[in-house]
């Protein structure tokens, strides 16, 4: 579930389908109170611009701007995957760049399967890839039902320990991460417990990072202030976002760019 709630394009590898220059402002909200499959295969996918990605789907230069929020108060058998701009990819010829998404991620699920929540994209498989992204929402919040597993160590093993799975970037990384970002002071929320109450798993509550981040689940943070050199790129020869196709007039003021 999202502004776009699934993407399909060939099976075979070849021409990528394109979703490009597009965006979506209002926030997404799911709540699930029945016994039921969402999107097939016994996945929930909800993201804030796509829920789910299949098969050889590009999505290029887009953005979502509202928080994503999943309430789900049963146990029905099914994966739950959400994330502030994607919920899933299930292809390794998926493809999303020079996208970012803005606002908050909350799941609170009592599913007793797997779980991921991130900042940008809930979880993908092997080879999928998102790069020159971007995570701007001020938290991420998993609440699940999953005491009966190992207890959950973002930063020893953040993937395999527990099937709770929380990132800035990525819930759950399998594919690939190439040269994203997240908000520095973002703070990631975790509950094992239906019922508990979600708090920060870093103390302080924000990931030490360093630049070598930025191809990691958790991103290479930055803040603010400097969303102006963010926004230019590595170099005036190579920005992260072209200008051509964005306009940054806001980003001196902490705003964000749009599309032109």
């Amino acid at each position: 579930m999202g502004r776009f709630d699934s993407v399909e394009g060939e099976t075979p590898p070849g021409t990528h389908w394109m979703i490009e220059r597009c965006y979506a402002t209002g926030s997404v909200t799911f709540n699930i109170f029945t016994v039921g499959h969402i999107g097939g295969n016994a996945v929930t996918a909800v993201g804030g611009f796509v829920g789910k990605m299949q098969n050889q789907v590009m999505i290029k230069n887009c953005y979502s701007m509202g928080d994503v929020e999943v309430n789900r108060s049963f146990s029905g058998g099914e994966d739950s995957f959400v994330g502030g701009f994607g919920g899933y990819m299930t292809s390794e010829y998926a493809v999303i760049n020079h996208s970012f998404s803005k606002g908050s991620v909350k799941s609170h699920n009592n599913e007793t399967r797997w779980h991921s929540v991130g900042g940008f994209l809930g979880d993908f498989v092997t080879n999928a890839t998102i790069k020159n992204c971007v995570a701007l929402g001020s938290s991420v919040s998993m609440q699940g039902n999953q005491t009966n597993y190992p207890p959950y160590d973002p930063l020893t093993n953040p993937n395999l320990n527990g099937k709770e799975r929380v990132g800035r970037i990525a819930g759950f990384k399998t594919g690939n991460i190439e040269n994203c970002y997240a908000q520095v002071s973002m703070i990631l929320y975790h509950s094992s417990s239906y019922s508990g109450t979600p708090t920060p798993i870093f103390n302080p509550p924000t990931i030490p990072v360093t630049p070598d981040n930025r191809n990691d689940k958790h991103g290479w943070g930055i803040s603010m202030e400097k969303m102006d050199i963010f926004w230019i790129g590595p170099s005036a020869s190579s920005p992260l976002f072209d200008p051509a196709v964005w306009n940054t007039s806001l980003v001196s003021q902490n705003g964000y760019p749009t599309l032109r």
